[in-house]
């Protein structure tokens, strides 16, 4: 439902129940000041995950229904959101939404107290836009975009891999058919939003090279921009409209048992044309570290030519990167048990080089290149 205020005086109307938002009560202290709670959901399902469900999301819509340039004034009262990873919720960085696309605010835009944080937007006559902890599409967003991909380029095609409990699309948008399959997607987490990133393949590709055209002549790409549409309407982290968090829902989608609808229709479609290389890309945005890349441990994969060549690809990525951290996909969690993860299936019964490649950087624009030089040198090593 819809929590609407409006400055009177000053014609500032702060607003949630759209898609995307994640957002407690909101409440005007004065023309053109607001303070935002967070969000409270005593119904959310809670699985076995000791409370890891928690999101932390945040997205509250910001409108000047005037004609003139205006400021909004919102202080945010953070809150413990995600116990298990200490975190606070609403705790940015933040972007402000322009369009389709988002713009970073500094953080020098923002002042933070004990539990609160002060940021204040200017938005021009009659500017309506998000204000957000993650940049994110809504599902009618992303079926444009990758429509508008499928328009452009001679090469590509979009297609439906399923719908979520919710009745969204998992879209991918693919290149021509042929014997080896690169798959993408963006992370599992709905709160790492890499949708842009890895839509950037199809960029490259995009390109007239050499380069280009000898892996558009080699390989089938498919792109996976929005892994968990419903987790991304509803605001949460890593857990879809169910309850569930498809990132671990793997073994059960292999199994053919009850599991994520996300899980299991990106499993099936890979199952159904193994990749050679299976990538989930996650991005951090907002802070800056090295990058990390999770390789799948050899023992794990199928058989001896497809750990040699999973190897053979990680050598070429560590190679791109000497600021590399290397954490290899562990056994399990106190959380989860990996065995059950995307990438440790996938390398074990479906021969594909796993990798979840982690880049930290102050926008998600920024890992576009990394990406880009990581997937050549690793479609290089095979």
């Amino acid at each position: 439902m819809a929590r609407t205020v409006l400055g009177e005086a000053d014609g500032i109307v702060l607003y949630s129940g759209f898609e995307g938002a994640s957002v407690g009560a909101l409440r005007e202290i004065r023309d053109g000041i607001f303070h935002v709670d967070c969000l409270e959901e005593p119904n959310v399902p809670e699985m076995a995950f000791h409370g890891v469900f928690y999101d932390y999301n945040f997205a509250l819509g910001v409108r000047n229904t005037t004609d003139e340039a205006a400021d909004a004034h919102i202080r945010l009262h953070l809150c413990e959101r995600s116990a298990a990873r200490n975190m606070k919720f609403m705790c940015g960085a933040y972007w402000v939404k322009e369009g389709r696309c988002w713009r970073h605010l500094p953080a020098a835009n923002h002042n933070h107290g004990d539990g609160w944080v002060d940021t204040v937007l200017t938005l021009a006559a009659g500017q309506d836009t998000v204000l957000s902890t993650k940049p994110q599409w809504t599902s009618a967003e992303t079926e444009q975009t990758v429509k508008q991909y499928a328009a452009r380029l001679p090469f590509a095609s979009v297609r439906s891999l399923g719908t979520t409990a919710e009745g969204r699309d998992l879209w991918v948008v693919e290149t021509e058919p042929r014997d080896q399959r690169i798959f993408i997607h963006s992370s599992f987490q709905s709160a790492e939003f890499a949708g842009d990133t890895v839509l950037h393949v199809l960029d490259w590709l995009g390109t007239p090279t050499k380069r280009s055209q000898e892996l558009l002549e080699h390989f089938q790409f498919t792109i996976l921009p929005v892994p968990m549409p419903d987790g991304v309407a509803h605001g949460y982290s890593i857990m879809n409209a169910r309850g569930r968090c498809p990132m671990f829902d793997f073994g059960l989608a292999r199994r053919g048992q009850n599991c994520a609808e996300e899980s299991l229709h990106t499993w099936n479609d890979m199952a159904a044309h193994p990749p050679a290389v299976m990538l989930d890309v996650h991005v951090h945005p907002g802070r800056v570290d090295s990058p990390k890349l999770n390789p799948v441990k050899g023992q794990w994969y199928l058989n001896e030519e497809c750990a040699q060549r999973a190897e053979a690809v990680a050598q070429a990525m560590l190679a791109c990167c000497p600021q590399w951290r290397v954490v290899p996909v562990p056994e399990n969690t106190p959380e989860f048990d990996m065995t059950e993860s995307e990438l440790v299936l996938a390398a074990k019964h479906l021969g594909s080089t796993a990798m979840c490649i982690q880049d930290y950087a102050l926008t998600a624009e920024g890992t576009k290149p990394l990406l880009i030089t990581l997937l050549d040198a690793a479609l290089g090593a095979i």
